[in-house]
């Protein structure tokens, strides 16, 4: 529409958002980004609008927003799960072929009911940067980090959480042939860094019925961090064909610092009729 960009997406939320830094970077499919985000994977559907809109010389104003919903299956009675996440950034063209994008964001988040709840609005707020750059007339990269800050105050047995701060970050190098292409990834997936949930407990009840309670507190931190390692390749046999070998290796999977590393192995082939 004129100078500016506009895009409307929809996605489910176990999937990769193809407007995120991976999405765009253009890399071939890679094992380490197809779980999608730890923000939407808990909603059935995501859509969403971005817009990049040029401010004069080198700089953009860059706005993003998504939302979407699903059942929390983990929940007794399966309440629903929401949540949206606006960013609005500057993206700056630092030379021909290297871009940097700032943004900051929102995230609101609610869950109606139950013992586990969060409550009906919980609201994180997020800083980004991504780094996007062609290093040379065939090698493309990408670089992406995000963090974020809030608390959350849910309405059953827990209280309050305190002090969360989320961080997440990605990377990846992609080298382009005439029939073939390499790449390597690295991403470390989003993980609460801190976090302190403060908990009313049931720990008896009186003659005349009312229900003794203890506050507890509970850090929700984990004990590791997870980082993905991934080599890909790629021969193009043919123009209608495609050969591609995937290979990752996992470090304490789940952000657990006692599990054993996992190694996983995809071959696929693609033709096109």
């Amino acid at each position: 529409m004129g100078a500016s960009q506009w895009t409307a997406f929809h996605f489910a939320g176990g999937e990769t958002d193809p407007l995120s830094a991976y999405g765009q970077s253009g890399m071939m499919p890679m094992l380490s980004y197809q779980g999608g985000s730890a923000l939407t994977e808990g909603l059935d559907a995501v859509t969403g609008l971005r817009t990049e809109v040029p401010l004069g010389g080198q700089l953009a104003l860059v706005a993003k927003h998504w939302g979407g919903d699903g059942r929390n299956e983990t929940s007794a009675l399966g309440s629903t799960y929401q949540a949206n996440r606006t960013d609005l950034g500057l993206r700056m063209a630092l030379t021909d072929d290297i871009g940097l994008t700032s943004t900051v964001g929102v995230l609101n988040e609610s869950q109606g009911h139950g013992a586990l709840s969060l409550g009906e609005r919980n609201r994180m707020t997020f800083g980004s940067l991504t780094l996007d750059a062609t290093l040379a007339s065939r090698v493309q990269a990408f670089v992406h980090y995000d963090q974020g800050r809030g608390d959350a105050r849910p309405s059953g047995l827990i209280r309050r959480i305190e002090g969360i701060q989320t961080e997440e970050v990605g990377m990846g190098f992609q080298w382009t042939g005439d029939r073939h292409l390499a790449a390597l990834g690295y991403r470390q997936p989003m993980r609460v860094d801190s976090a302190t949930a403060t908990l009313s407990v049931p720990v008896g009840r009186t003659l005349d019925g009312t229900v003794i309670r203890e506050t507890r507190h509970a850090s929700l931190s984990p004990s590791g961090r997870q980082q993905d390692i991934e080599l890909g390749y790629t021969y193009l046999p043919r123009d209608r064909s495609a050969l591609q070998v995937n290979l990752v290796h996992t470090l304490e999977p789940g952000h657990d610092r006692d599990a054993s590393p996992d190694t996983a192995a995809m071959v696929n082939y693609r033709v096109r009729f």
